[in-house]
């Protein structure tokens, strides 16, 4: 019975980061600029909006998304793991980044509305 709940639990919190995700894509290009109002260079926030759109993938797939060079790439991913807003796991010695739980970007922004 307790991993029922468990499984239920996993998948409600998915489909709530799901539609957060979506929200945070679909405000247009809303997003870009409340971003920058954030204090992000124009290379995290394609970044970061790029890793939204692929969900995860290595620099180079980041780069490639975002049409920028893999050391531009690497610097604006390092500025956002600081924000909390990306991580990364190892696989196959390659670190393979991801977007962390939209939440924290909809928390930030939430904040400098209420400044």
């Amino acid at each position: 019975m307790g991993g029922d709940i468990y499984l239920l639990v996993v998948q409600i919190c998915s489909t709530i980061k799901k539609h957060l995700y979506r929200k945070i894509l679909f405000r247009g290009g809303m997003i870009e600029e409340e971003l920058r109002e954030l204090g992000f260079t124009d290379n995290e926030v394609k970044v970061y909006i790029g890793l939204l759109r692929i969900g995860r993938g290595k620099a180079g797939r980041v780069a490639k998304e975002c049409s920028l060079e893999r050391t531009s790439t690497y610097n604006a991913l390092k500025k956002l793991q600081e924000k909390g807003l990306v991580s990364y796991v190892i696989e196959a010695n390659r670190k393979v980044f991801a977007v962390a739980d939209p939440v924290k970007i909809l928390d930030m922004l939430k904040e400098q509305e209420e400044r």
